[in-house]
């Protein structure tokens, strides 16, 4: 298989992959990282400034989860660049993108406790994306290895 075509894949599965974990921790423990919650931030927040409007709250949800798997998708798939080393490329881009959703919300003017109110919850989504980015990674280098059967 083409790299573009594994690591958009890959990227996939990496980013279906947060979600779906996510979606467990945070119906199911209390102090979970609440990625759904800046998600909806930054989309009204983005959409705001570009339109003067704001999104309406029923629709802030569906919109950005289906912004979040894109945007998840597309970073991921960066994997396809180093397939030889697609396992530790994601597993660095996972790490790095948890680390980013921990330090940056605040700077950016979001809400830094849906993510970094306690150590749980940092270290849980540096923990969700890193383990991203580790799927990504191993559907990646799956996809991208030759003289073997699928």
């Amino acid at each position: 298989m083409n790299k573009p075509l594994a690591g958009l894949i890959g990227g996939l599965a990496g980013a279906i992959t947060v979600t779906v974990l996510h979606e467990l921790l945070r119906r199911n423990f209390s102090d979970a990282p609440r990625l759904d919650k800046l998600g909806e931030e930054a989309l009204d927040k983005t959409v705001a400034a570009v339109t003067g409007r704001h999104v309406p709250a029923e629709k802030q949800y569906p919109a950005s989860l289906a912004a979040d798997l894109i945007s998840n998708t597309l970073y991921y798939s960066t994997v396809a660049f180093k397939p030889g080393s697609a396992l530790l490329t994601g597993t660095v881009l996972g790490a790095t993108a948890g680390a980013g959703a921990v330090k940056l919300p605040g700077r950016l003017g979001l809400n830094a406790a849906t993510t970094a109110a306690t150590s749980n919850r940092r270290m849980l989504t540096i923990a969700l994306y890193t383990i991203g980015g580790i799927v990504t990674g191993l559907v990646t280098r799956r996809l991208t290895q030759t003289g073997r059967a699928m």
